[in-house]
């Protein structure tokens, strides 16, 4: 039942993170169509400056053009302000989904390495216990492996060498990790030095190896 109830915890897991990158895949979108806006925006003040800079060199004769002239001016400095205005709420606006695109994406990024270490430690378990570790050293055998690898089967130590699961060391003396044979061996080391993995944890928590 315990196992059971992990098992439902990690794919709720999963579900979960799964909504998040779906979210953060549709902010992705808003934010490229944010982009295309802002594009927009700035090309219309740049011709609103082109227009600008026409009335500017137009030469008013009479009274009455340089009036006309006058109500343009004042016509464009107020279109020109307007857009300047809605130009920088919306880089405002696009900054603070920038900022909590990247908060959500954090946070997904480390709810995944939580789901794969939880589905790794409890399909290690499940090897475990079908190799005769009872359920008396289990959860010792798992927090070993966690504390030695995460429970990846693909771990190196880049100093030592040590590989797999479990470290064997020197890498291959049980075989290839993630094997049969790889955990059989790991679970001879243990019994044979320590008598069980309880007391190998106990090792391994007092001196930082085992």
């Amino acid at each position: 039942m315990r196992n059971l109830i992990k098992i439902f915890g990690v794919v709720i897991l999963i579900g979960f993170i799964y909504i998040g990158v779906s979210n953060i895949r549709m902010s992705n979108n808003k934010l490229k169509f944010k982009e295309i806006e802002l594009k927009s925006q700035e090309v219309k003040l740049k011709q609103l400056d082109e227009r600008y800079q026409e009335v500017l060199d137009k030469k008013a004769n009479t009274e009455a053009e340089k009036q006309e002239q006058l109500k343009k001016i004042e016509e464009l400095e107020k279109e020109k302000r307007q857009l300047q205005e809605d130009l920088s709420a919306k880089l405002d606006k696009q900054q603070a989904e920038k900022e909590r695109l990247a908060r959500a994406a954090k946070k997904a990024s480390g709810a995944q390495t939580v789901s794969a270490l939880a589905s790794g430690c409890e399909a290690l378990r499940s090897q475990m216990l079908g190799l005769g570790v009872g359920a008396h050293e289990i959860d010792s055998a798992i927090k070993l492996a966690m504390r030695e690898s995460s429970c990846n089967h693909n771990a190196v130590n880049k100093s030592s060498n040590a590989c797999g699961a479990y470290q064997s060391l020197p890498c291959g003396k049980w075989g290839a990790p993630g094997t049969t044979e790889y955990l059989q061996g790991a679970i001879n080391y243990a019994r044979s030095r320590y008598g069980d993995y309880n007391k190998a944890l106990a090792h391994s928590y007092a001196n930082n190896w085992y």
